[in-house]
């Protein structure tokens, strides 16, 4: 599946094709713009920060927040700052297929699905992120053989601390729980 990310910037209108996976856009973005995933994504804000708007929501977002953005919803975004870097994570099908398989999770008792969530993250979650950066290799983006390793890290990274349940429930479309070491 394709995600679509729109940009607009006076009267010149950009697409950006991608087939998911990860993203670091290092103030390489438009002030305002909007996007619709057709996959569901997580926003990990680097520098900067966002208002994403929804219907007639408005989420503010800052660094080093986490942003849900479910898959098919159209969220026009506003930059907070001057050019904001921050990472996109695609979530693949097959990535969140092949990690309910194997973590720690269980369908009971499923929040309620959110189209947009705001999510303070963990220090280690925040610190796996930072880390993901270092795949990155010039302009040609992640590392291909990288890249599924790190979006099941970070969906691994979320199930070890509850504090991030709520995002990884989302994400996941399932009840994550907190195994005793």
């Amino acid at each position: 599946m394709d995600t679509k990310f729109i940009s607009r910037k006076g009267n010149e209108t950009k697409t950006r094709e991608s087939a998911g996976g990860i993203y670091y856009f290092n103030r390489q973005i438009a002030d305002e713009g909007s996007l619709c995933p057709e996959e569901n994504i997580i926003v990990a804000i680097m520098e900067g920060g966002f208002i994403f708007h929804h219907e007639s929501a408005a989420f503010e977002t800052k660094a080093p927040q986490l942003v849900f953005l479910r898959q098919n919803t159209l969220v026009k975004y506003q930059a907070l700052s001057n050019q904001p870097s921050f990472l996109l994570f695609v979530l693949k099908k097959d990535i969140v297929e092949e990690f309910v398989r194997s973590a720690p999770l269980t369908s009971a008792r499923r929040r309620q699905p959110e189209t947009v969530l705001v999510h303070e993250p963990s220090q280690d979650v925040s610190e796996y992120i930072a880390s993901v950066t270092a795949c990155f290799s010039g302009d040609t983006g992640i590392l291909a053989h990288v890249e599924r390793a790190n979006l099941l890290g970070l969906l691994y990274c979320l199930s070890f601390n509850a504090q991030n349940h709520p995002l990884l429930e989302q994400a996941a479309g399932v009840r994550a729980y907190t195994v005793p070491l």
